[in-house]
């Protein structure tokens, strides 16, 4: 047997933050002054943060947009209250989820177009598996790339985490693929160990050049992975 699918991670794998964090989103500081509030502290923006994204991975479990708007309310109002807003007008809070929900708050990067319409040439199946809420698979629709993908695993739906078990079992179930012949790639090592440890392949995407991974193989972007593909089919002791 030879890879017949390839799993990608969602952020830092096929897309970036818009402005460099996805929380509280690259909208919320213009929605906010349009409505015309001032009393903020933004001296709490970090305490306010933590504080909302504990409520976030505690309540991690959302199978729709609709579920999510109303999640990301709850989240949005714990922020301002940090902020100093004793409280938030509901429809500011409206405004906040929306934009989080409905506009794009990533971008892809530089060769992920080029490589998806390549790889594609090869029969390959593809999927997503993404800590991440619904409205991913939207987004990557409106960015141009959702049309590349058979399958989406997205963590709030499973109701936990990679590299908790179930998100991969998802991903195995999705594709109708045995794990042997998946290539799992995601930028952190933890979750492509779990992937290995499955019986995928794996491979860390290192795109800013600062780890090293002992042991699992590691590519710098995805105009790599024809050449990981080869790597693998090589070195892999593929059952006949």
């Amino acid at each position: 047997m030879k890879i017949k699918g390839i799993l990608f991670d969602a952020g830092n794998t096929l897309v970036r933050p818009i402005g460099g964090s996805y929380w509280p989103g690259p909208y919320f500081r213009g929605i906010i002054d349009a409505y015309g509030i001032r009393d903020i502290d933004w001296s709490k923006m970090d305490a306010a943060g933590d504080e909302a994204m504990a409520f976030l991975e505690k309540h991690h479990h959302v199978m729709t947009e609709d579920e999510e708007r109303e999640q990301l309310y709850q989240y949005y109002d714990i922020v301002l209250k940090c902020l100093g807003l004793i409280e938030p007008p509901q429809d500011l809070l409206r405004q906040l989820a929306g934009a989080a929900v409905d506009k794009i708050e990533m971008e892809l990067y530089p060769e992920v177009i080029t490589v998806l319409e390549e790889l594609s040439q090869k029969q390959l199946k593809f999927g997503v598996v993404s800590n991440a809420w619904p409205s991913l698979e939207k987004k990557f629709h409106m960015l141009g790339i959702g049309k590349y993908f058979d399958c989406f695993v997205i963590s709030s739906q499973i109701g936990c985490w990679k590299p908790a078990e179930p998100i991969y079992t998802a991903a195995l179930e999705k594709t109708g693929l045995p794990a042997e012949n998946l290539l799992f790639i995601d930028d952190v090592p933890e979750y492509v160990a779990k992937a290995r440890e499955m019986g995928m392949a794996g491979a860390v995407i290192n795109r800013n050049n600062i780890n090293e991974t002992p042991g699992i193989p590691t590519i710098n972007n995805l105009t790599e992975v024809d050449s990981l593909l080869d790597y693998y089919e090589k070195t892999r002791n593929f059952p006949a």
